[in-house]
């Protein structure tokens, strides 16, 4: 290979290697994004437990 050639390769691996490191999540970010995972997964909860008592009382309740 020609020494341009060579030059060019190693410019074009730089360049997507600070791409790549452009695109990678900082570690602080990702516990955040957990714990908003964390938080929507017990709001679902809490909200399917809700309708499930709602659903247990409509039902065991005399019809009037």
């Amino acid at each position: 290979m020609h020494h341009i050639q060579n030059t060019h390769i190693a410019a074009i691996l730089k360049l997507t290697a600070q791409q790549l490191e452009a695109l990678r999540t900082r570690p602080e970010i990702q516990k955040e994004y957990s714990e908003i995972l964390v938080l929507r997964e017990k709001i679902k909860l809490a909200t399917d437990l809700k309708k499930a008592r709602r659903q247990l009382l409509t039902r065991s309740l005399p019809s009037a």
